[in-house]
């Protein structure tokens, strides 16, 4: 086996001699959770053709096919094994380019998983083939449909939801989410209710997109003619005057006896003749004419049929079209002279931390940024954190740069992905806007990455592997392109902020907000206050519900921020105090009043909302705790005339979903918009007096050494919805007024907050002071998971001492019926020690599977990696 650490491009190659001459051995990728590349031989037929980074078939196992990707080519003939040929390749085209095969082996090395986990995550799905049966959903099912999931059991809603949120299930998957071995029969049932469907073929599943062009036949086009023969020659004429004469012959006959055949010719000749002449017409395009009517489909069967028109299948784009070119904005007197500081932090190649203040206007500044690199050669790439941004976005960046820009997130279709991916690889696009996915893109000449809202923890992989993180790793790969990096926040995280200070970034502020806009004024409602009075009714204040009404009767618009979904997150028996509890996880399930269910928000069982305590028979159930849902019916029964709308997960779970609330909201169809975190990030709407944050105090006592920073962010974020056109107004429900972090949300005083927060961390030893890495052993037995925690942990202390903290059991225990168990790696900012740390890891990683394979003592335990943990 090689290392895939190793790269070289293919030589070239002649055959002069009439020998095969080329590279006899190709190190290649497969789509497995190995350590390195595997290594094949070239067949005769191949060498000469193979490039690194060409899509090829390999066989793997005793009966496997798999698609895996060549990361090197050479003539060193493995000695530990007899390598396989390769069968063939997929494509003629690479699917990766030496920059691309680069990213992977950092990104592999750098967060300590196997490459093949990398490839996995990088390359759009129609990439990835193997001849492994996969569960995909059903192209005619549509989940965002209100009776979607109506009548599934509990197996089946599982499996139906999971294909909601994923392109496709292995039977493995499904196996491990219900867990269960047998998941036969509810496949079975799901296929019968035309949800999922198998796909099994060694095919890709991209297929380019068609359309049918309607056209004269070539021997009635007198333009088509006159095109084929040298102008003005007497062939020419010929042609001209023969199509012509075919032409009015056809008119002739149709007129006395084909009335609706001759509509048909004439929509034909009128689109071919009019200002659209040059564009081409489409079956469906043409039959959608009203003059046509339900007779259109015959009559245009019959011009086939007769010669006269000819059916021409195209390949058509599925990316955006026909966005005109717009201006780039205006920048003010202060964004000028921002920008001119982005410019020179440019020229001095290092990463710029653009620190503006909500609605000081950041968004220009990229647009002229990446305009610079288009009117360069070079393209440029701006990540969100969330999909929900995008909509917004996209419509403000094509008003600019038109078909320019490309589209890339999970919620894109896998068709689209391939084409934006091949856009962007042919130099097609200039811009791509997306998601943390899009960082794997193989852009032809990289010149930019813009990172907004850096600060966001939704540019952090979670699962599954690899664990990357979106910005770190876009600020490799600029540098690596010899590119620039924009990031962009009102409220930076501490690791920016510290490398800006530091030296090691250029900051450039922004502090006031574009045009005559200012920062909304920041009050706190004392919860504790307004109980003592009688004046807290329900979950909102009496402050915020008159604050509320003002706001509806001046016509303007509220956000409520509550960050957690449902109705209410507990559901617990007044009489002996029972808790319905997830029967595969270590957490409470939350009630859902619109089906009226429980439901686990980590593994998604769920179970019917019970009428009595199933453990002591007691009618006496409460909800305790509000989610968003509760919110939204609270507002229908004090605001009955409001029209209120809510954005959480379960509302904006489809791909057009999060989309039709966003422009319902900036239409002003709605009057409140109710929601969790996807409220906080990057929306503008020019509407928004009033922001209510209904609790702080979640927000706050969150056990995680992040939670200070983030409840900040939080907050600091959602407050800068309001008054972006106008004066703005924020309330904060708190129990607590004092917490200093509130202090600093009320103040908009990101400077004091650092400094607090940077202390704190200095004197406990986290980030950015120092780098963790958290292992999280993962096994169905409580005993084996943590025997195996244990042992591992026992490897990485010999390896590395006092650094390594643990073996512990996290808040939540079990997880999916897997009990988890954390060891914590505390290592200084030193190359030498973070190499010494993945070594370990990887060691330690390999005596469990050893000491498995001996006694079996391990067997099905595993241990997840996260380097930079958020």
């Amino acid at each position: 086996m090689a290392s895939s650490a190793q790269t070289s491009a293919a030589p070239a190659l002649t055959r002069q001699t009439g020998a095969v001459e080329g590279p006899r051995f190709a190190d290649c990728i497969l789509p497995l959770p190995l350590a390195d590349a595997f290594t094949y031989r070239v067949p005769d037929a191949l060498r000469g053709e193979l490039v690194a980074g060409h899509a090829v078939e390999v066989p793997f196992g005793s009966s496997k096919l798999y698609s895996a990707v060549v990361a090197r080519l050479h003539d060193e003939a493995p000695r530990e094994f007899a390598p396989k040929d390769i069968l063939g390749l997929v494509d003629d085209a690479p699917v990766a380019g030496e920059a691309q095969l680069a990213f992977w082996r950092w990104m592999a090395g750098y967060y300590a998983h196997p490459i093949g986990d990398v490839m996995t995550a990088a390359l759009p799905g129609p990439f990835r083939l193997h001849s492994e049966t996969r569960i995909v959903r059903h192209p005619d099912f549509d989940p965002d449909a209100e009776d979607a999931f109506r009548d599934l059991d509990d197996k089946g809603y599982a499996v139906a939801l999971a294909l909601a949120e994923k392109e496709a299930l292995s039977i493995k998957d499904i196996q491990q989410l219900l867990q269960r071995k047998t998941v036969h029969a509810t496949l079975r049932d799901l296929m019968a209710r035309g949800i999922v469907e198998l796909e099994e073929d060694f095919q890709p599943r991209y297929k380019p997109k068609t359309k049918k062009r309607i056209a004269l036949a070539p021997a009635l086009d007198a333009a088509a003619a006159e095109a084929a023969h040298p102008e003005g020659s007497e062939a020419q004429n010929a042609a001209v005057e023969a199509a012509e004469d075919a032409l009015q012959e056809a008119f002739e006959a149709l007129e006395r006896r084909a009335h609706k055949q001759l509509a048909v010719l004439l929509a034909v000749l009128a689109h071919e003749q009019g200002p659209d002449g040059d564009q081409p017409l489409y079956r469906s395009q043409l039959l959608r004419r009203p003059e046509l009517g339900s007779s259109g489909p015959a009559a245009l069967k019959a011009l086939l049929d007769k010669g006269i028109l000819e059916e021409i299948e195209v390949t058509v784009s599925r990316l955006a079209e026909g966005h005109e070119e717009g201006a780039l904005p205006v920048l003010s007197a202060v964004q000028q002279q921002a920008y001119a500081q982005v410019r020179e932090g440019f020229a001095e190649g290092v990463p710029v931390l653009l620190h503006g203040v909500t609605g000081s206007g950041k968004t220009a500044l990229y647009l002229h940024a990446m305009d610079a690199e288009a009117r360069e050669g070079r393209q440029a790439l701006y990540l969100v954190p969330e999909i929900a941004l995008t909509s917004q976005l996209v419509g403000r960046l094509r008003a600019v740069f038109g078909d320019r820009i490309g589209v890339y997130h999970s919620r894109s279709s896998a068709a689209e992905r391939v084409e934006t991916w091949q856009a962007a690889a042919s130099g097609k696009l200039d811009f791509v806007i997306g998601a943390r996915s899009a960082v794997f893109l193989p852009f032809r000449k990289l010149g930019l990455v813009v990172v907004d809202e850096e600060h966001d923890a939704s540019f952090k992989q979670f699962d599954p592997s690899p664990r990357y993180h979106a910005r770190d790793a876009a600020v490799w790969l600029a540098h690596a392109a010899g590119g620039r990096v924009l990031l962009g926040s009102a409220t930076p995280s501490l690791e920016s902020m510290h490398n800006a200070l530091e030296g090691k970034y250029r900051r450039v502020p922004l502090d006031v907000r574009y045009g005559t806009g200012e920062l909304p004024a920041v009050r706190l409602v004392d919860l504790r206050r307004e109980a003592q009075t009688q004046r807290l009714d329900g979950h909102l204040s009496t402050t915020l519900a008159e604050r509320l009404q003002a706001v509806l009767d001046g016509g303007d618009q509220v956000i409520l921020f509550q960050n957690r979904r449902g109705y209410a997150p507990t559901l617990r028996c007044q009489a002996c105090s029972w808790v319905p509890q997830c029967v595969r996880c270590d957490v409470s399930l939350t009630y859902h009043k619109h089906s009226h269910d429980l439901r686990c928000h980590l593994c998604a069982y769920r179970k019917p909302s019970p009428s009595s305590c199933p453990a002591c028979g007691s009618a006496r159930l409460v909800y305790q705790g509000f989610g968003t849902e509760k919110i939204e019916d609270e507002l229908a029964l004090r605001f009955p005339d409001a029209r209120v709308a809510r954005m959480d997960l379960d509302t904006a779970r489809g791909k057009q979903a999060h989309e039709r609330i966003v422009h319902g909201f900036e239409q002003r169809d709605i009057d409140i918009l109710v929601g969790t975190q996807m409220v906080t990030k990057g929306l503008d709407f020019e509407g928004v007096k009033l922001v209510g944050i209904l609790s702080a105090d979640a927000l706050l006592w969150f056990p995680d050494f992040r939670s200070q920073e983030r409840a900040f962010q939080l907050m600091a974020q959602v407050s800068g919805r309001a008054g972006r056109r106008g004066p703005g107004e924020v309330l904060i429900q708190t129990w607590d007024t004092k917490h200093p972090i509130l202090q600093h949300v009320v103040e908009h005083d990101y400077a004091r907050f650092y400094q607090q927060e940077l202390a704190q961390r200095r004197h406990w030893g986290y980030p950015p002071f120092l780098r963790l890495i958290r292992l999280t052993v993962t096994h169905r037995d409580a005993g084996v998971c943590a025997d195996a925690a244990r042992f591992l942990a026992k490897g990485l202390q010999d390896a590395l001492g006092k650094r390594v903290l643990g073996p512990t059991a996290p808040a939540i225990a079990r997880i999916r019926n897997r009990y988890r168990q954390e060891i914590l790696l505390k290592l200084e900012k030193d190359n030498t020690i973070g190499r010494t740390a993945r070594a370990a890891i990887r060691n330690g990683t390999d005596r469990l599977a050893v000491s498995t394979a001996q006694n079996g003592a391990f067997k099905q335990a595993r241990v997840a990696v996260d380097v930079d943990p958020w």
